[in-house]
């Protein structure tokens, strides 16, 4: 189908030098990148789109990742959009160009066949309204089906799934993984019906073919609108060398630093932490293929211009002869990095940590008890903490992070243990950098802690834990303010009830999600 609609190229020569960055995140020219001049010929255009912004997913894999599954559709042109930063955003509503300019050949999403969102974190949503209204999309489902030339609006990415709040702003949501999703749905006609999608696809949700029965506000039911709808659907996990098998890093992003390239070492976990979608949904740990992992990293190394390999898993530790992995791998990169380590997995062997050439670590703690550890499914004693850090020396490291959950179930008993784990660890590491960052709980979808009762966090809980830690030597943080993770836990307890509450926030009241959401939001939501 074509489409006469602007290409804003010259406004963005002219206006380049009064964006952030001089209007980087736009540029679209990075080395790798399809030919913009290719977008006629394609006989599907797809446009992806994140809701943060260029800077924010520099070290995400999966805009890249699916950049790269698009193209290798044939007669497929595919372009990315970003969300603007903060300071931008005003200038280009007021100039007309589209929150989401296709940065490569800078048309708007309008000029389209597939608009594809990738959302990280449910937070994100936020930003969804804004990003579609401004960019000359419609938000209602019956707008959009009414218009034989809109764009198919598709969401996907990890938080997809948690955000029921705004699957009716989209026509259809991918389940689980993606890669392969979006090539099967780029295999198909353009204007295959929703209903097809859904039958054909597995992990396509269609929310217009769901029907959501709420009395007295509380959702009892949810069911196909007609036979022969799948029901329920079924979480989408990829083959598991599907992001191996052919990927060469798409494109080179442009950086200030040094940009490190990322392959998927495993898929999954084996454990079952109470509050954590991953070993739920995936039910098990599978790792990539020894050899796959080697060829992708040669095509890496020969097709970008890293010298850094981060291998992408859950926990790293579990993964069957990770030493002999990351041997191979550093013969081809000079440093390979393996991030993220369980403390559960170390707990019973911390060889792991031999392969480890860094000085920073990042322990997911949890409870501030074993109690409350216990509670959270994370079962840890801190003996088994202290063990680590002797293990690492007292002259090798120069900073640990200790990631905590706080859940409103805190006691004096839970809050005395947390010191004295605080200052057994800064005894065993004195010289060394101490954080400890907290999240409260977010009663995440399909997880057991789902429709657990959703807790305030008490003013003088918040200031007994960031006393506590700072009078052990402790620096303290919270990674999501608790006015913000609750607002998203009730959002998502209501569900599709909550798309206008969402809507008005971001359109009239402004809301974004930036590096958090403001407290007003939460106060706003409950006053709606």
């Amino acid at each position: 189908m074509t489409r006469h609609l602007p290409s804003w190229q010259n406004w963005f020569a002219e206006n380049r030098r009064r964006l952030s960055n001089d209007g980087l995140y736009l540029d679209g020219r990075e080395p790798g990148r399809q030919d913009p001049a290719e977008f006629q010929r394609a006989a599907t255009k797809i446009l992806i789109c994140r809701l943060s912004t260029y800077d924010d997913v520099l070290p995400s894999i999966s805009h890249r990742m699916l950049y790269w599954a698009a193209r290798q559709t044939p007669g497929v042109y595919v372009d990315l959009a970003f969300f603007p930063p903060a300071r931008d955003a005003a200038f280009l509503k007021n100039s007309g160009v589209p929150l989401w300019l296709a940065s490569g050949c800078k048309l708007p999403p309008a000029a389209f066949d597939v608009v594809a969102v990738s959302i990280s974190v449910p937070q994100e949503a936020f930003n969804l309204p804004a990003a579609l209204r401004d960019s000359g999309l419609k938000l209602s489902r019956a707008e959009r089906a009414a218009d034989p030339s809109h764009p198919l609006i598709v969401l996907g990415g990890h938080a997809a799934g948690s955000v029921p709040f705004a699957h009716d702003m989209v026509d259809a949501v991918c389940l689980g993984d993606g890669v392969s999703w979006l090539q099967e749905i780029l295999r198909r006609p353009n204007r295959d019906s929703l209903r097809t999608l859904a039958a054909k696809i597995e992990g396509t949700y269609v929310p217009s073919l769901y029907r959501h029965e709420y009395i007295g506000g509380v959702l009892k039911a949810i069911s196909p609108v007609e036979q022969d709808i799948p029901f329920p659907v079924r979480h989408r996990i990829d083959d598991q060398d599907a992001w191996i098998n052919g990927y060469d890093g798409a494109y080179i992003p442009f950086a200030a630093e040094d940009t490190e390239e990322t392959l998927p070492l495993a898929f999954g976990c084996v454990y079952r932490c109470r509050f954590c979608q991953t070993g739920w949904l995936r039910k098990g740990l599978g790792a990539s293929d020894r050899a796959g992992l080697n060829a992708a990293a040669l095509r890496l190394k020969s097709a970008m211009a890293a010298c850094d390999l981060n291998l992408l898993a859950s926990d790293a530790c579990s993964v069957p002869a990770l030493a002999d992995i990351v041997g191979d791998l550093r013969r081809i990169f000079p440093r390979v990095s393996v991030k993220s380590l369980s403390v559960s997995s170390l707990a019973r062997d911390t060889s792991a940590l031999d392969l480890i050439e860094k000085r920073e670590f990042t322990f997911g703690v949890e409870g501030i008890s074993e109690r409350l550890r216990d509670y959270l499914g994370k079962p840890i004693e801190g003996e088994t903490l202290l063990h680590i850090m002797r293990k690492l020396g007292p002259t090798r490291l120069r900073q640990v992070k200790l990631f905590f959950i706080a859940t409103g179930l805190e006691t004096d008993e839970d809050i005395r243990e947390f010191g004295d784990l605080l200052r057994e660890l800064r005894a065993a590491a004195p010289g060394c950098r101490l954080v400890t960052s907290f999240m409260p709980l977010f009663n995440a979808p399909f997880t057991p802690l789902q429709f657990d009762e959703i807790r305030t966090l008490s003013p003088d809980l918040c200031r007994w834990l960031e006393n506590v830690a700072k009078g052990a030597g402790a620096e303290f943080r919270w990674s999501a303010s608790p006015d913000e993770v609750r607002l998203m836990s009730l959002l998502c307890r209501a569900g599709r009830a909550a798309a206008s509450i969402v809507t008005k926030l971001a359109l009239e009241n402004g809301v974004r999600y930036y590096d958090g959401l403001p407290s007003s939001a939460l106060r706003e939501a409950e006053g709606i």
